[in-house]
């Protein structure tokens, strides 16, 4: 089963924040450094798979059998958004964890009927509390809130480390250097 594409869409978000060299200004570098640490922060944070367990649109719960398989796993710079173990889309995103409430920018590529590639970024918020995550998109303005009347609300729980299966053998660690 495919996640709908609006709810790739909407999980799938991501913020941008750019980083500028410094104007010279120590107070200006100083909080520009404190923001990339922010971001670096929280990009650690959210790595990893993350179940997909809730998901309204235009103010309307879906039904669980249009997400139930719906995962989303964080790498450092990629969304993968996946349907079990198999992969739906890969999207590249951006955080500003320093504004409130938190930014994320998505950015995808879709193909036209005219086989043209083109990139959308989807606008979004997002909350990180422990294992829990919100992200709530608009296709139009980014939200203020986190209310799905406008777009898409998606909250996710953060999977459990996977065991390895019965009988599977651990490899020894690599040779510590002399």
């Amino acid at each position: 089963m495919r996640l709908p594409a609006l709810l790739f869409v909407a999980a799938v978000c991501a913020s941008s924040v750019t980083v500028l060299p410094g104007s010279g200004n120590s107070q200006d570098d100083k909080g520009k450094s404190a923001k990339a640490e922010a971001i670096e922060r929280e990009k650690i944070a959210l790595q990893g798979g993350w179940q997909l367990v809730a998901l309204e649109e235009k103010g309307k719960q879906r039904p669980e059998s249009e997400y139930k398989d719906g995962r989303y796993v964080f790498l450092r710079e990629k969304i993968l958004e996946m349907t079990g173990d198999n992969l739906n889309f890969e999207i590249e995103y951006e955080i500003d964890p320093t504004s409130k409430p938190k930014r994320i920018n998505e950015y995808f590529k879709v193909r036209t009927k005219e086989g043209k590639e083109s990139e959308t970024m989807i606008r979004g918020i997002y909350e990180l509390d422990g294992d829990t995550l919100v992200i709530c998109t608009s296709g139009s303005e980014r939200p203020t809130s986190f209310d799905s009347t406008n777009g898409v609300l998606v909250e996710l729980r953060r999977e459990k480390k996977r065991e390895a299966p019965e009988g599977a053998k651990t490899p020894p660690p690599p040779p510590r250097p002399k």
